[in-house]
């Protein structure tokens, strides 16, 4: 791995107490008919040395486009780079590139640390974007992200996104699915999530702490559709707890066919 120097600013105070590494690589590489990929993973440490234990590590994966057939792709891709590895980790706002994020969270780090000397603590941003699901017309990017930045408990973030290769439109159930198909996969989306939680029809949802925003479980927007299957997930808080943590449902679409018949 290659170490370059710390591009953080940091004062020549804070310079004499934290030190920090930096490391570019390619990781992994994917191709289908359709797409060739490299996985480029950023790596980051700042640490206080031998003062205590304490340090911050921030991992960014993105895809980087090798090959296409579709000139869109690599639009697509860059766009969710930059709304996916670019967004601040402590407020809402887009910076023009990841070096302003890492800025940011080594100032707030640093500043928890001036605080909190007698701390220690390891702060964490990990971040991956990959492509999960590629078909002729459309493909699925899937973002995760793990971070522990001093609050009460860690979290972890996983959003699926489809995009259509040829005019960049995001795509949701219903462009992929009929009205009747949707139907059915509510009703096995229904069955799935009620034998999943130990439950039975008829049992009050929000009673037993699930929490929809109509009363009954609904088909998650966050999704991604392969040949076989359809993923739905929901993230902490989306339907439930913290303490109840992520649900996902994996629908075999043979069953629409099944269920249709």
């Amino acid at each position: 791995m290659n170490k370059t120097v710390c591009y953080s600013i940091l004062s020549l105070s804070i310079i004499g107490i934290f030190s920090c590494s930096e490391s570019n690589e390619v990781v992994e590489q994917k191709e289908t008919g359709h797409l060739k990929i490299e996985q480029i993973q950023l790596t980051h440490e700042l640490d206080n040395d031998s003062y205590d234990n304490s340090e911050l590590t921030v991992q960014l994966e993105f895809p980087k486009l090798v090959r296409t057939d579709s000139n869109m792709v690599n639009t697509i891709l860059l766009q969710e780079k930059s709304r996916r590895m670019n967004k601040s980790a402590i407020t809402d706002s887009i910076f023009e590139d990841n070096q302003r994020v890492l800025s940011q969270l080594e100032t707030a780090y640093q500043q928890f640390k001036r605080d909190f000397p007698e701390i220690d603590t390891q702060w964490y941003l990990d971040r991956k974007l990959d492509v999960v699901a590629e078909e002729t017309d459309y493909l699925t990017l899937r973002f995760e992200e793990s971070s522990f930045l001093g609050g009460a408990h860690p979290t972890q973030l996983i959003f699926f996104t489809s995009y259509d290769k040829k005019t960049g439109k995001h795509l949701y159930l219903k462009d992929l699915f009929t009205s009747n198909e949707i139907d059915m996969l509510k009703t096995l989306a229904k069955k799935q999530f009620l034998n999943q939680k130990g439950l039975k029809i008829g049992d009050d949802l929000e009673a037993n702490g699930w929490f929809f925003p109509i009363g009954a479980v609904a088909l998650s927007s966050n999704f991604c559709k392969t040949e076989s299957t359809l993923i739905l997930f929901y993230n902490r808080y989306d339907i439930g707890s913290y303490a109840a943590g992520a649900t996902q449902l994996e629908i075999d679409l043979k069953n629409l066919v099944e269920h249709e018949s």
